[in-house]
């Protein structure tokens, strides 16, 4: 009674392994998703020059206590 369980499990299993290789060779085909055309970077800071501590800080400090506060 083991013996036909064996086959179907085998048969399943290399079934399943068929199908896994051809969604695999589908999808590797298919052209990327696109949310911007190509060449085109979203308005975002963090894709922007790097800040260091070369930049520009302009600091005046106070002249007193009271302006200070």
């Amino acid at each position: 009674m083991n013996a036909p369980r064996s086959g179907l499990r085998r048969i399943s299993h290399w079934l399943g392994i068929g199908i896994l290789l051809c969604v695999g060779f589908a999808t590797g085909r298919a052209a990327p998703l696109r949310v911007l055309p190509r060449g085109e970077r979203p308005p975002d800071a963090r894709l922007g020059p790097l800040k260091d501590l070369n930049g520009y800080f302009p600091f005046v400090p106070p002249s007193s206590r009271e302006a200070w506060e």
